[in-house]
């Protein structure tokens, strides 16, 4: 009842938070209440992030002694997988040729690519937390793992997917094809 209860508290947060933080030129709520199904998709995104990082959180330590301490280092390996979704965030946002809040404000596909991002660094991130309670080795993982997941998205964005993938997110409104090209990304 209590890790429900936290767990609950702790995913209501998180969304809260990494809205605010990684959606800044966005007013979530509106934009929801407007339909609009980008915002709606990079928020989806932002969560469901959230929750994969603190599934992989709530399985303890299989170090910890007492529930104290695995309710520390429960909260200790969450708010790092967070920290790491939202520093990809900002880069990702950064590398990006087009302004990706600019473009989910628009209602296009921007927010497909970026949130399907986000959910795939939160499973890179969550994977060494699942399987070690080294700090080190979650970092090195994690760090590697989003400098290849940048590079992998660059790749499938140019060579894979047919035309100019950055220029459709960014110029179109066709969500079949983004739809698609997404499906491509998320394999």
């Amino acid at each position: 009842l209590l890790y429900s209860a936290l767990t609950y508290l702790l995913v209501m947060i998180a969304c809260t938070l990494q809205s605010k933080l990684l959606l800044i030129k966005l007013n979530v709520r509106r934009e929801l209440l407007k339909r609009n199904v980008s915002v709606a998709l990079t928020f989806g995104g932002v969560c469901i992030a959230s929750a994969i990082n603190l599934r992989a959180s709530m399985m303890g330590s299989p170090s910890s002694q007492s529930f104290g301490e695995t309710l520390g280092v429960t909260i200790m390996y969450f708010v790092m997988g967070q920290i790491c979704v939202l520093l990809f965030g900002w880069v990702f946002q950064i590398i990006t040729v087009y302004d990706d809040q600019k473009e989910a404000l628009a209602n296009n596909a921007a927010g497909i690519k970026w949130s399907s991002n986000l959910v795939a660094l939160a499973v890179i991130s969550s994977a060494p937390i699942e399987r070690t309670s080294e700090l080190a080795s979650f970092w090195a993982f994690t760090g590697l793992g989003s400098v290849f997941l940048i590079l992998f998205d660059f790749v499938v964005s140019y060579l894979l997917v047919p035309g100019n993938l950055m220029q459709e997110i960014s110029k179109d409104q066709n969500w079949g094809y983004s739809l698609i090209c997404a499906a491509i990304l998320l394999t």
